[in-house]
């Protein structure tokens, strides 16, 4: 049997140490297993210039069958979540591929550990679904406090609330058309008519608050009889 080997040290206190143990523990098992190790993947702690590194180029190798069983020495070395541990094992699965950890005796080949995935699986819901419901809260609450959430509208940079006024009256008055406008302020042809229809819209608003009667009684109040003039 192939084997790839996944080292990371995560001890930033003494990071050789820790891989070179890892790597140790890994390569015994492997000699007394009759494992050929076909991979070695080591990600060291501060030192790769991309965070796991070998982790992905390990995963972009899963389809080349280049090895048979992915071994680490313990389980948080690869995973960082029940989650994680149980999307990444089932993409192992698909390409047919076991995976092992020393420290667990986990072993994806184990009747155990099969029984441990369908509890595992639950356990990712679980969590998943505890995510989702911690985003949700988080959104509502911040919402109640007047945050905006998501991405600012493209029409409250300050740049173009400057320059909107006078587009705006170049428009109205024919000298731009709705193409011309959008390439002076950067943004859509449909953002312009946007803004177009939100300002026509108030005007309308303005000019029937202007027409409209007084909503108080009072303020035009004729009284029944009329005073008879002295003299």
């Amino acid at each position: 049997m192939k084997a790839a080997l996944y080292i990371r040290s995560s001890a930033p206190e003494s990071p050789n140490q820790d891989w070179e143990a890892q790597l140790a523990s890994l390569r015994t098992f492997a000699e007394t297993s009759g494992w050929q190790v076909a991979r070695e993947y080591i990600d060291y702690f501060g030192l790769s210039p991309r965070p796991l590194d070998a982790w992905g180029k390990m995963l972009t190798e899963l389809p080349k069958r280049r090895f048979d069983v992915i071994a680490v020495a313990r389980l948080n070395v690869a995973f960082r979540s029940a989650n994680h541990m149980h999307e990444t094992l089932r993409t192992f699965s698909a390409f047919r591929i076991n995976f092992l950890s020393l420290e667990e005796e986990f072993d994806t080949r184990s009747p155990v550990s099969i029984h441990t995935l369908r509890v595992l699986a639950s356990v990712a819901g679980f969590e998943s679904e505890t995510r989702r419901q911690r985003i949700r809260a988080g959104i509502t609450s911040a919402r109640l406090r007047g945050a905006q959430i998501g991405r600012p509208p493209i029409t409250n940079r300050p740049e173009i609330r400057a320059m909107w006024p006078s587009v705006e009256a170049r428009i109205r008055h024919g000298e731009l058309s709705v193409a011309e406008a959008a390439r002076i302020l950067g943004i859509g042809k449909t953002t312009v008519s946007r803004l177009l229809r939100q300002a026509r819209a108030a005007d309308a608003d303005s000019t029937a608050s202007l027409l409209d009667p007084p909503a108080d009684e009072d303020a035009l109040h004729i009284p029944d009889e009329l005073p008879t003039p002295r003299g």
